[in-house]
């Protein structure tokens, strides 16, 4: 893999960028929840994968969050491992609480990720792995959480907005599966590994072509999703204007680390 430096940020940044290179015979949770297709160019493409490291800033500050959370305390990073199907599945969770049976997960995200539940479902299915591993360990786990870290709240916003958080660090519970529904669904995601085909509109956090419909005089359009329904409102009001605003695949084009080899990109992208 290629690291650039676009931007021409300091030496000590570009080498503290960090990717991990995936093993054929072994698949971390994170690898396991995310769609086959980008660890199967990790593994076949590696060599010929660029990224630049001004990409990984919000990333970074994951990792120096996780690089604190190290320290002698056994319940704190904790790696774990298990086979299955030919696979040595593994991750590393944040923190237990053996007390509480609590499983507790570190993330950096945005406020608007967290209001508009865009994360939830994808950090769902993150910690339920980690806790079916836990529990073919004999760990038991009685609930799992999310500590967020929200980089861009803002105070003014907060005094601003009713729904808005009242501080920049959230915990967020989150729903625990059965055994037995954990341990179907990491069966699935080995199978879709096992597998694996072009990423669906959901994994390429597909959005559709938006018309925004603006009458004159009001601050804020409408939206509809074909230039018909926008000029019959428009034809219902004192007038103004259409805007289009064509969709895009968000993680294809802004977030894939294996988009400047993936030969899907361009084809999906217009799918």
């Amino acid at each position: 893999m290629k690291i650039t430096n676009k931007l021409g940020l300091p030496d000590n940044y570009v080498n503290a960028v960090r990717v991990y290179r995936p093993k054929s015979d072994r698949i971390s949770v994170t690898h396991l929840v995310n769609p086959p297709m980008i660890r199967k160019l990790l593994l076949e493409k590696w060599n010929e994968i660029k990224i630049d490291a001004a990409d990984f800033w919000k990333r970074m500050l994951g990792i120096g969050f996780h690089d604190l959370l190290e320290s002698d305390d056994e319940n704190s990073e904790t790696y774990i491992s298990t086979e299955f199907d030919g696979f040595t599945i593994s991750g590393r969770a944040d923190l237990y609480v053996p007390k509480t049976q609590e499983l507790i997960d570190i993330k950096t995200t945005s406020v608007w990720a967290v209001l508009l539940g865009k994360r939830q479902p994808e950090w769902e299915r993150q910690l339920n792995c980690y806790a079916w591993l836990f529990r073919r360990q004999k760990k038991p786990v009685r609930s799992l959480a999310v500590w967020a870290f929200l980089v861009d709240w803002s105070d003014y916003e907060r005094r601003k907005r009713r729904q808005y958080p009242d501080n920049d660090i959230l915990k967020i519970e989150i729903p625990l599966w059965s055994y037995e529904r954990q341990e179907k669904y990491v069966a699935q995601r080995v199978k879709a590994h096992k597998n694996p085909r072009p990423c669906t509109p959901e994994e390429r956090w597909a959005t559709k072509d938006i018309w925004a419909a603006k009458r004159t005089g009001n601050r804020l359009p409408r939206l509809f999703e074909s230039r018909e329904e926008a000029a019959e409102y428009l034809e219902k009001g004192p007038g103004g204007e259409i805007e289009y605003r064509p969709g895009e695949n968000r993680r294809c084009n802004k977030y894939c680390i294996v988009s400047s080899v993936c030969p899907y990109k361009n084809e999906t992208s217009e799918s």
